[in-house]
């Protein structure tokens, strides 16, 4: 199935909403849709119901329950810093290896498109040692529309971006 991987060139761009507007479209057309918000920060359990994976679940017509914001974000931390800052002040790390399984066994297993919505920016500091995705430079439709221009929310197709790594 079709998997694209939301993002932006920073946090309050409308990630989310784009993304929910994206399933409730879905949905309205009868299609299959699901969503995953793999990784936040700035989360505050005690305002669930205004979290970016409760705007989600509610879009997926799914109820906002601590058992289903587990299933599309098991990686939530409460400081509103990039992901590694965040993770390293509650003494947790963000395994890279295990996000990446995550995120290939939800696309394996989709029925339909999968919006994978990330966190902060584009550029966003994960782990210390990587970057979460960016485009493949070499994405002729990137560099023709300017789309990660300040401000912009990105829409990326599965295969048309890579991870940062070390180098």
């Amino acid at each position: 199935m079709a998997a694209y991987f939301v993002t932006s060139t920073g946090t309050d761009i409308g990630k989310t909403f784009v993304t929910a507007a994206l399933i409730r479209y879905l949905r309205e057309s009868n299609q299959p849709v699901t969503a995953l918000k793999p990784v936040v920060s700035g989360y505050d359990s005690s305002v669930v119901d205004t979290s970016d994976p409760a705007v989600l679940l509610d879009a997926l017509g799914r109820p906002v329950t601590a058992d289903e914001v587990i299933q599309i974000a098991p990686w939530r931390f409460r400081a509103p810093l990039s992901p590694d800052l965040a993770a390293a002040r509650e003494g947790r790390r963000i395994d890279f290896d295990e996000l990446v399984k995550f995120s290939r066994m939800a696309i394996d297993g989709a029925k339909g498109p999968l919006f994978i919505e990330g966190v902060g920016g584009i550029m966003v500091p994960l782990d210390g040692q990587r970057q979460g995705p960016r485009p493949d430079p070499h994405d002729g439709h990137r560099r023709r529309c300017g789309c990660a221009r300040e401000g912009a929310a990105v829409l990326l197709r599965r295969n048309t971006f890579r991870c940062c790594g070390p180098a």
